[in-house]
């Protein structure tokens, strides 16, 4: 995830598969895309089923998923622009707080230890000795967490994130049409039209019923990549009194990642027809994936918002490929279902220390995930 920052601006880094996730979008099986779990398109999502099978071959500006399905994501560009510098890795991610360590990991702590690790198999593991298997993931300490390790695990509340402006968690949770105007203020500062499709067709592959994946960072003038300038975001908190800027808002949030981050951005649509799970890594990589969700209804409390993780063993060999999907079974006891309330609208996990899938039962208006 790291090397992508040394690419060009005009290059994306490749994507996880939006199958894996749940969401809907130009990998429906109605466009050819072969995804699975019942995912069922937009109705406008299937407007573009016609030009997709001619075009995915070129590779038309899309991002790669071929490993898990044979087809691909709509890949998004930004022109280069000078940004004030703040070093986070080796990222540019602007002026923004660090990530901080509070009772938030202590929230999941105790759900989290009545889930047992998921043991590894054997031909699964990161290669070691001959006796044994490669590093085994101690659980023992990581639910504490310090300044310099955050814990694998932890909730974390607006509130706690934009100490500076309580408003935001309340017209957060309180407000469907706030989060709506969100998502689309996300959406116009993101997508790239494809200039090889109609208008019509960019506009089904933008509208919120699908999902969509973009990137928060672009080139810098000095060939490093920082985050965007999130305009439509800044407008949007502007007209609602929240003083907030839209660049420094997904700044805060990307920081969680603990700089170790790609810039990588989802906005996730599920499908109640899920029913099952589909265990995954997106990357193996020793980083933070953050989700903010965004639930199906105002002041809503319970399960279906974020993905379910497991804990696993071992660290999961890469020579399969990235991302990793896995064939065995995660047994009941050990899947975490995060639960979403007010005051934990954020979950982050560590993405090389535990298995993911979208929610086996959906219930939420869609979850962003960035990386």
């Amino acid at each position: 995830a790291v090397a992508a920052f040394a690419l060009p601006a005009s290059v994306a880094p490749s994507r996880p598969c939006t199958a894996h996730h749940g969401g809907r979008g130009p990998l429906d099986p109605a466009l050819g895309g072969g995804a699975p779990f019942g995912v069922t398109p937009s109705p406008l999502a299937r407007l573009v089923s016609s030009s997709l099978p001619a075009l995915l071959p070129l590779g038309l500006a899309l991002g790669s998923c071929r490993r898990h399905c044979g087809r691909s994501l709509p890949r998004t560009r930004a022109k280069a622009r000078v940004d004030p510098p703040l070093r986070h890795g080796r990222t540019v991610l602007g002026a923004v707080e660090g990530p901080t360590v509070t009772d938030a990991a202590a929230t999941m702590a105790g759900p989290l230890a009545a889930r047992v690790v998921h043991e590894v198999p054997l031909d699964w593991c990161r290669p070691g000795t001959e006796e044994a298997p490669g590093p085994a993931i101690d659980w023992s300490a990581s639910c504490q967490g310090s300044p310099s390790t955050p814990p694998y695990f932890a909730y974390h509340s607006l509130a706690e994130l934009f100490p500076k402006t309580p408003s935001l968690a309340e017209r957060f949770n309180g407000s469907a049409a706030f989060r709506r105007q969100l998502r689309e203020a996300a959406r116009e500062d993101l997508f790239v039209p494809i200039p090889r499709l109609s208008d019509e067709q960019n506009a089904a592959l933008k509208d919120l019923a699908s999902s969509m994946q973009s990137n928060l960072l672009e080139g810098l003038a000095d060939g490093r990549r920082g985050l965007r300038e999130m305009a439509h975001i800044t407008a949007l908190f502007e007209e609602h009194g929240i003083e907030l800027t839209g660049r420094a808002f997904v700044g805060r949030l990307l920081s969680l990642t603990g700089g170790r981050c790609s810039g990588d951005w989802m906005d996730i649509v599920g499908s109640t027809n899920q029913r099952r799970h589909g265990w995954h890594q997106d990357s193996a990589r020793g980083g933070y994936t953050v989700m903010l969700g965004f639930p199906p209804s105002d002041h809503f409390v319970g399960e279906g918002v974020f993905s379910h993780a497991a804990r696993i063993s071992h660290l999961l060999r890469v020579d399969r490929g990235v991302p990793i999907v896995v064939d065995w079974a995660i047994s009941e006891d050990a899947v975490f279902r995060p639960v979403y309330a007010h005051g934990q609208e954020v979950i982050v996990y560590n993405d090389a220390a535990t298995v993911h899938s979208a929610p086996d039962f959906h219930d939420r208006e869609s979850v962003w995930r960035l990386m």
